[in-house]
């Protein structure tokens, strides 16, 4: 069964597909023949979607670049099955999006999508034939030739995909009814969650003047230290601090030896 289009993407997809279908053979009557068929059909059919989903991915750069117009890529991340383990595919697919594109997609089904039309992401502008070259389900991997650095934008877009996961627990009811409210809260806390505004350089400026000052108090506390009576006692003019006592108090002359008759 495949679900209609006025339905919103991600939120049944994964239970429709379960809930309806229908087995035409038992497994434990099937062949090892046919077991190692479903495996090369399952294998094939693996590969030919993380292929349409790049295809399509690229199609959306192209419209998004051509018309501003970024909801179909929001709608392709939402169309990815919102399952423990495919939610990560969705943020894989968003930080693709946002690493070669000025497209901002979420893992969230409230958010229209944007597009970046200032900063850095917005003057890099689409780079669509090296996303062609490094398709979306490499992204991030150790293996991937051109690896991305992850992004504090990136890490961020992760935490906040767990508020979907949360609701889709909720919303199928496997949560502990006691703990409902409490994740419904902590859920809108995890949305509110934002990159931080502020500008580097600004920041290890402000770095710099805090180690000057932590120098200037080291100095300060050792030159305290070295106090005694009052009196500063300085290593380096304290040998001449000796000499002017020596000169105003000079030695009494040694006398002058007898010498034997």
């Amino acid at each position: 069964m495949v679900p209609a289009f006025n339905q919103p993407f991600g939120a049944s997809h994964s239970v429709l597909y379960v809930k309806d279908h229908q087995m035409t053979k038992p497994s434990a009557f099937l062949t090892k023949d046919q077991v190692k068929s479903n495996i090369k059909t399952i294998a094939t059919n693996a590969a030919a979607w993380l292929n349409l989903v790049q295809d399509t991915a690229i199609a959306c750069m192209y419209h998004a670049r051509e018309h501003g117009d970024v909801t179909l890529a929001q709608t392709l991340v939402l169309a990815i099955p919102a399952t423990e383990k495919r939610t990560q595919q969705r943020v894989q697919l968003v930080s693709w999006f946002g690493a070669y594109s000025p497209i901002v997609v979420k893992n969230e089904l409230d958010w229209p999508g944007k597009l970046n039309k200032s900063g850095k992401v917005a003057e890099r502008g689409f780079r669509i034939d090296d996303a062609i070259k490094n398709p979306w389900f490499l992204h991030g991997d150790k293996k991937s030739e051109d690896k991305q650095p992850l992004t504090l934008a990136a890490l961020i877009e992760r935490y906040r995909g767990m508020a979907s996961f949360i609701d889709k627990q909720i919303n199928e009811k496997k949560l502990d009814a006691n703990d409902v409210m409490a994740a419904r809260m902590f859920a809108t806390h995890i949305r509110g969650v934002a990159l931080p505004d502020f500008k580097i350089e600004a920041y290890l400026e402000k770095e710099r003047l805090e180690r000057e000052a932590n120098l200037k108090n080291t100095a300060s506390e050792l030159a305290s230290r070295t106090q005694t009576d009052g009196e500063t006692i300085d290593p380096v003019s304290k040998p001449a601090a000796e000499q002017e006592k020596t000169d105003e108090n000079p030695a009494a002359p040694e006398p002058e030896k007898q010498e034997a008759a």
